[in-house]
């Protein structure tokens, strides 16, 4: 339980980190793949992946290799994945780096954006 009423649960900051977790756990699985694909061994493609930040861009490498060595055919699932990890994507990262408050004895989400316009909302 949180320390103060005002304060949002340490469940609910537990569930935050289980949202970065089963991310991170996702792009580790885009990343093996790379590996895989492109013949690396975990050491070497790891020194390649890590520079490589976001899952889309990842995505985007994932592909290519796929279309380089079996063709335009073996990307389609690849391809539905990466479109729909876009807005997977967007969702876990308002999760993870928007502020949580309480609000109303419950935690609310403040999104904060500024793509050419000013908007901010608070969430439940």
């Amino acid at each position: 339980m949180a320390s103060d009423d005002r304060d949002v649960s340490d469940e609910h900051y537990a569930a935050v980190g289980k949202v970065a977790s089963a991310w991170a756990l996702f792009e580790g699985l885009v990343d093996v793949s790379i590996w895989q694909v492109a013949g690396l061994n975990p050491q070497n493609g790891a020194c390649i992946t890590a520079q490589i930040t976001g899952s889309a861009r990842k995505l985007d490498a994932l592909i290519s290799l796929v279309r380089h060595h079996h063709g335009d055919a073996a990307v389609a699932k690849l391809n539905k994945i990466a479109q729909t990890s876009q807005g997977l994507a967007e969702r876990r990262n308002r999760i993870v780096h928007d502020p949580w408050i309480q609000e109303g004895g419950s935690p609310a989400r403040l999104e904060t954006t500024a793509r050419k316009q000013l908007w901010w909302q608070l969430l439940p």
